[in-house]
């Protein structure tokens, strides 16, 4: 089934939907520290949630990310949280979240192989790379549940769009209203664009840039 707000924010750059974030009054939900292991990968999609942690009681239930991928939907975004210096993916766990048609990951932890997995084109977004992987008693042992990832809550279902730049997570409950704010926020920065394009004085290209800055009147 196709998701309405998926479909209009995998077009509109993460600026922008700061942007009309803070038009809603909605200012939580920037990741720290979270970029794509190619700078050219978006990402856009419902976030379905993987806790990592070192366990204590080896007869904990635990999971492997293969067996999460089983779980997900396609088009879901894979976000975990891990919180280790080391390695947490390499480029077969990401060829396996391409072959399952899922929308991407993005991880609070390290990867490896990053150039096979830019060459792969699945968005991966990651807090950077490392060549030592992770002691074998650091699983998942939940998923589907709140994390902190970023910095970042982040609940199942809610909206996760990475760029360049970095990643959001959009709370579901707000999703409508920064949508709304972020319709304007993109025709005023299109208008900003042809403004300087046609070396407008500074006085009016301030007009426009206020009036960008003025939150859309509710319906």
């Amino acid at each position: 089934m196709t998701d309405k707000y998926v479909e209009y924010f995998k077009n509109v750059e993460t600026g922008c939907i700061t942007d009309a974030m803070n038009l809603a009054g909605v200012h939580v939900g920037w990741m720290e520290g979270i970029y794509p292991t190619h700078p050219e990968m978006r990402l856009c999609g419902r976030a379905f949630t993987v806790q990592y942690e070192t366990v204590r009681n080896p007869e904990q239930k635990k999971y492997s990310m293969y067996d999460i991928f089983d779980m997900c939907q396609p088009g879901d975004i894979v976000v975990v949280a891990s919180y280790n210096p080391r390695a947490m993916v390499g480029d077969n766990m990401m060829m396996a979240l391409k072959n399952k048609k899922l929308g991407g990951m993005v991880l609070d932890g390290r990867t490896r192989d990053s150039l096979a997995i830019a060459k792969l084109g699945i968005p991966q977004f990651t807090a950077g790379r490392a060549i030592g992987v992770a002691n074998h008693d650091f699983k998942i042992t939940a998923f589907n549940v709140p994390i902190m990832c970023g910095h970042v809550r982040v609940e199942p279902g809610d909206y996760v769009i990475g760029d360049c730049d970095g990643v959001i997570a959009l709370a579901a409950c707000n999703v409508e209203q920064v949508k709304y704010q972020c319709e304007k926020a993109v025709e005023y920065e299109e208008k900003l664009a042809v403004a300087l394009k046609n070396n407008v004085s500074m006085s009016e290209f301030s007009a426009i840039y206020q009036e960008k800055n003025t939150p859309r009147a509710l319906q």
